[in-house]
């Protein structure tokens, strides 16, 4: 039988599977309740075996205790040594039978465990095949979808928006009064906030890395599956996050600049609001204003990325992993003098200036900018997407898990076999411990 390579084709191996189980263990429990009555059987009869022997003893020795001469004992004698010999053949098999009786019940309660078990999990295995049937159907839709519009087009379609006459209306509607110098440290402010927010997912990153490492060398199966199960989420969301959503961004953003194009939807600044933003007696203060601010941002960023990465190398250092603690401190130490002498430079009397110029334009103004950068954004984003790798992606990554859990359900069979044969000598080497001095007696007597 082929290997399966899909979630859903792992989920039918795993109904399969169970259900063979289910068969087994049912036989199982037949079996077990069959040599249970077997060896009760056996034992009812080894114990009327003994009662009948002790009889016939009891009879010969009452016997010999009345004879009248000596020569009268070699019969009854005879019949006392058959007694004594069947006695100790039926003490015997008692114990025999009394082990086997033990066993039996022990293997029948094995038995009713793992029918039990082996329900319980055929149940589960049906239910996670329904959903992973449901979830296979779904995972299909959505790879449909990329090969029909509007998805099908959708890549050039953002391309040829973002080269597009409306984008470059939008794009002066969106900056107009606005003056350059002002318009660089507007967006390279959301460069940094972003740049920051990346960090910080990056340096979670780095902390999950460690842990994927540290699993890798010392995890077992059934750790190790937390690596491929997040890969594969990271490719099911990619894959979902395109499916489900490219449309809808593609939408926003050509609505953003279409009406940002269309000069009877775009409210303008007044010539006040264009006049004070562009205010030549104050441009100097306001390129040194914004000159600092910028400083101190790009400070605030680095002292950030260092003080991630000096933690990083703390951890290892103290988990016993080769770091670079030193140097990474001496990084965190300059960015620190470098954030304390950039948030000195940028004094009060600039902080009032930028609050002042950005104050100038109107909320509605900085809301067009936004919806334009982010329009753009979106279709720029889209225009690089390759929607092919995402399949390629996900059934890489599936294929991956998929492997993984079959290494995993090998090696929980195992220990599971390994298991049910240990338990099995357990119960006898237990019974024969709790019964060790007749076992004994009866090896050292020559009984049976």
């Amino acid at each position: 039988m082929a290997e399966p390579t899909t979630l859903a084709g792992l989920a039918q191996r795993n109904v399969d599977d169970w259900t063979a189980r289910l068969s087994t263990a049912q036989s199982a429990v037949t079996t077990a309740q069959a040599a249970l009555d077997t060896a009760v059987t056996a034992l009812a009869a080894a114990t009327a075996a003994l009662a009948a022997a002790n009889a016939d003893a009891a009879e010969a020795r009452a016997a010999l205790a009345v004879i009248p001469t000596s020569g009268d004992a070699d019969p009854l004698t005879q019949d006392l040594e058959t007694a004594i010999v069947a006695q100790r053949a039926a003490a015997a098999d008692i114990l025999t039978h009394q082990r086997d009786q033990a066993l039996a019940a022990d293997a029948l309660a094995r038995a009713e465990r793992d029918l039990a078990e082996a329900e319980a999990g055929k149940t589960a295995a049906d239910s996670a095949l329904e959903a992973a049937d449901r979830e296979a159907t779904r995972v299909a839709a959505m790879l449909a979808a990329l090969a029909a519009p509007p998805l099908d087009t959708l890549i050039a379609d953002a391309g040829a928006l973002l080269a597009s006459q409306t984008a470059t209306d939008a794009d002066t509607a969106a900056e107009l009064g606005f003056p350059a110098e002002l318009l660089t440290r507007a967006r390279s402010r959301v460069a940094i906030a972003r740049q920051r927010i990346h960090n910080r997912a990056a340096s979670r990153d780095a902390f999950a890395a460690l842990i994927a490492d540290q699993v890798a060398d010392n995890g077992n199966k059934a750790d190790k599956l937390a690596a491929p199960r997040a890969a594969y989420a990271v490719a099911l969301t990619a894959l979902e996050d395109f499916a489900l959503g490219a449309a809808q961004r593609y939408e926003r953003a050509e609505g953003a600049l279409t009406r940002l194009a269309d000069p009877n939807q775009k409210v303008p600044m007044t010539a006040e609001q264009v006049a004070a933003l562009n205010d030549v007696d104050l441009a100097a203060a306001r390129t040194a204003a914004a000159a600092d601010e910028l400083a101190r941002d790009e400070a605030v960023r680095d002292r950030e990325a260092a003080e991630q990465a000096r933690d990083l190398e703390q951890v290892k250092q103290d988990t016993g992993l080769p770091d670079d603690l030193a140097n990474a401190q001496d990084a965190l130490d300059t960015a620190l003098t470098n954030e304390t002498d950039a948030e000195n430079d940028y004094s009060p009397d600039d902080r009032a200036t930028m609050s002042a110029w950005e104050a100038a334009a109107p909320d509605t103004a900085w809301e067009d900018l936004a919806g334009y950068d982010d329009g753009v954004d979106a279709l720029t984003k889209l225009a690089a997407a390759v929607p092919a790798n995402l399949s390629t992606d996900l059934t890489i990554a599936e294929s991956a898990l998929v492997t993984d859990e079959l290494a995993l359900r090998d090696e929980q069979a195992a220990l599971a076999h390994y298991n049910a044969e240990l338990a099995a000598r357990t119960a006898r080497a237990e019974w024969d411990a709790e019964n060790a001095r007749r076992i004994v007696f009866g090896a050292l007597r020559g009984d049976g």
